[in-house]
């Protein structure tokens, strides 16, 4: 006569449990290796052959004098088979030899691609200066249709503040630090900036 102790109970419920879960496992497995590389040359034909690439060169003199680099809008254009359109609007860079998306900006960050993409001195000495930057940023990071009011330019102390949007109950945008002669020696994405 066995006793049913706790500790053979659970040992019994984890064989049941394992005796159970293997042939799902199994079939999960033989599910996952039923697709073949031509079927997913096929998919991805079929699924990349729907969409239509729109680039757009967006360098223009502010920008130029910032960074060496190409900047482009992408929009890929998806035609779904129900007849409806849905795009995708990206931001790509040439950096170096690859073609790259730039960073997304969702919270506090340095922003070390930006750093390095802009490898031409940037001085802010003025508003005249921190204008031009802001025309570059609008081309790279274009505000949203709700950012719009909150656009603000100021400096604080080394530091000019680009205020690019709200998020909750503070704003958001970007960080220029600049040394003695108005060199920007770092840039930073900020969402905890004080109204």
């Amino acid at each position: 006569m066995t006793i049913l102790t706790p500790e053979y109970k659970m040992k019994k419920h984890m064989k049941t449990s394992l005796l159970l879960l293997l042939p799902l496992l199994a079939i999960s497995s033989a599910l996952q290796a039923e697709v073949t590389d031509e079927e997913k040359k096929g998919i991805k034909a079929y699924v990349f052959g729907r969409d239509e690439l729109k680039c757009e060169l967006l360098n223009d003199e502010n920008l130029s004098a910032l960074s060496s680099a190409r900047f482009y809008e992408v929009k890929v254009v998806r035609k779904n088979p129900s007849g409806s359109v849905s795009t995708e609007t990206l931001r790509v860079v040439k950096d170096g030899g690859d073609y790259v998306e730039l960073d997304w900006l969702g919270s506090t960050m340095k922003c070390d691609q930006l750093t390095r993409l802009f490898d031409k001195k940037i001085v802010i000495k003025n508003e005249e200066d921190a204008k031009s930057l802001e025309a570059a940023l609008d081309l790279i990071y274009p505000l949203g249709t709700f950012d719009e009011e909150h656009r603000k330019i100021y400096r604080e102390g080394n530091k000019w503040i680009f205020v690019r949007g709200d998020i909750f109950d503070n704003l958001k945008g970007f960080q220029f630090t600049v040394d003695d002669e108005g060199t920007v020696t770092s840039i930073d994405y900020r969402t905890d900036i004080k109204q």
